[in-house]
């Protein structure tokens, strides 16, 4: 279990600074082929910390029942 909690912190981690950085561009506007990009990006890095965070939660609850 906190292997998986250091790579869901490590996603989270790294998807929250591109999505600051990309967020805090005042050019989103006129957003560009590399700014799409690094919102695929964040997108990638939070869905696999949703699913680590599923992960742990099923792991808990399959715990609990034990």
């Amino acid at each position: 279990m906190p292997v998986t909690l250091i790579f869901v912190g490590v996603c989270v981690l790294f998807g929250a600074m591109s999505l600051l950085r990309v967020a805090g561009n005042p050019r989103l506007e006129a957003i560009r082929a590399v700014d799409e990009l690094q919102l695929i990006a964040v997108g990638v890095c939070f869905g696999m910390a949703l699913v680590g965070l599923l992960i742990i939660l099923r792991e808990f609850i399959l715990r609990k029942r034990q």
